[in-house]
């Protein structure tokens, strides 16, 4: 007898198609697919052919939701090429602008997505949320405007920045922008802050979702310099469950990280070489960050920090925990954001190194408000790419998503007899804790011969 099929189409409030296949027998769970559906974009094949200098100016079109990222990572990639290095100020002004994103980022999720499930609210959506809570919603919008405005004076636009080019920046930004950003940012910090603390109370209360989503004891992978928080630049830590560290440089990603294809989706499945497929699974983004890193200073967001520690543990697993650690993370980058406005060195002119182009492979690495990004190109003598590979975060948490839904579903469904509904919700609520991208995860398609 052939097994019935449970499905979830579309996941609702996630970026992008996807579809969830829970295979049943009877009474157990035989299997399940998370079945990304969205339609290969193909940017690496694009890429080819290509002079070099254009590639930040593609790779930012990959995405709407994390252009800033595919910015940074793909000038990078190519500034590691050529063996070039930015000036002080430019990196500082790129680090700047990839916390924009991720402000722009993780309030949008927050309020927009994450939320409306927390608070319960009747209509699950912002507007649910805003009739509950309109200062709440007030605030929400405040935070991803500081962001976008963030994003739009440094990288010259709100949405597909343009200002990083192989070398630097295309321009400093204006002192008068500065000034206004600094007014947006201390109005910002409290609400920052604020909503962290509300996330905190409310996951805390969640006793239900926290059993059900204590799922798995797995790896996981972010940027670390010197074993602290950070985003833009350092070596790759890979945390093991036990608490052990395994670090690389960005350039010898593909002799720690494989991609394997699967049948039912367009994303590829990246693994850990040393311990196969799926044993070598890992997670990224927001979680991941919190536990990679030794500490995270700062103000009142420690305070958050040390109750995330004590609710969680270290490393912290639960998948609930993602929501928590991208409220702390916000709170953090709106606090990062202030510093780095006070430093005067943005405003400087020299934001630009000329570059000598010349034949190499480079690979750029960021942390995108997802989790690790990897650009890497291949660049022939006349400035050309020549092959590109990109490997997004959700693509890395696809797999931890696919096997999570298994496991949830096989923990439920023997109770979910009379509340079908309930169970294939909480699927929906482990995904968007994830908050999967999936326009960025779909590089794989298979092509077939016609009869």
């Amino acid at each position: 007898m052939s097994c019935r099929e449970l499905t979830i189409e579309p996941v609702t409030r996630i970026e992008g198609h996807s579809r969830v296949t829970i295979l049943v027998d009877k009474k157990k769970v035989k299997g399940a697919r998370f079945n990304i559906v969205e339609s290969p974009r193909f940017f690496e094949k694009l890429l080819e052919g290509k002079f070099a200098e254009e590639a930040p100016r593609i790779t930012q079109r990959i995405c709407g939701v994390c252009p800033v990222a595919h910015h940074l990572a793909s000038v990078k990639a190519i500034e590691a090429a050529w063996d070039c290095q930015p000036p002080e100020s430019a990196v500082k002004l790129r680090r700047l602008m990839l916390i924009g994103q991720i402000i722009s980022s993780h309030s949008l999720h927050l309020g927009f997505l994450a939320l409306p499930d927390l608070l319960e609210v009747d209509e699950r959506s912002i507007l649910g949320v805003a009739r509950k809570d309109p200062k709440l919603a007030s605030c929400i919008f405040k935070l991803n405007r500081f962001g976008l405005q963030i994003t739009e004076a440094v990288g010259g636009r709100a949405v597909h920045p343009v200002s990083a080019i192989p070398g630097g920046m295309s321009k400093p930004i204006e002192g008068e922008r500065r000034d206004q950003l600094l007014a947006s940012g201390k109005e910002c910090v409290e609400m920052a802050y604020e909503l962290a603390v509300l996330v905190d109370n409310k996951v805390g209360k969640k006793e239900e979702l926290i059993e059900c989503l204590n799922l798995s004891r797995t790896r996981y992978a972010g940027v670390t310099t010197d074993g602290r928080y950070e985003l833009y630049d350092g070596k790759v830590t890979v945390l093991e469950p036990s608490g052990e560290k395994i670090e690389f440089e960005a350039k010898d990603y593909s002799d720690h990280i494989a991609e394997k294809t699967v049948p039912h989706s367009y994303a590829k499945h990246p693994y850990l070489h040393r311990f196969g497929y799926p044993a070598g699974i890992y997670r990224v983004g927001p979680l991941s960050r919190l536990n990679v890193a030794a500490e995270l200073r700062g103000g009142k967001v420690a305070e958050r920090f040390r109750s995330f520690v004590k609710k969680f543990g270290r490393p912290a697993h639960n998948t609930l925990a993602y929501n928590f650690g991208r409220a702390i993370e916000l709170a953090y980058t709106v606090e990062q954001a202030l510093n780095m406005l006070e430093d005067s060195a943005i405003e400087g002119n020299d934001v630009f190194s000329t570059p000598h182009p010349k034949a190499g492979r480079g690979v750029g690495i960021v942390e995108a408000p997802r989790g690790l990004l990897v650009h890497d190109y291949q660049i022939d003598a006349e400035g050309l790419i020549t092959r590109a590979n990109i490997i997004s975060p959700t693509t890395q948490n696809a797999p931890s998503i696919e096997s999570e839904t298994l496991l949830l579903a096989s923990n439920l469904f023997p109770h979910a007899a009379a509340n079908l509904k309930h169970m294939l919700s909480t699927i929906e609520i482990m995904i968007r804790a994830y908050d999967p991208c999936l326009t960025c995860s779909t590089h794989f398609v298979e092509l077939r011969k016609s009869a």
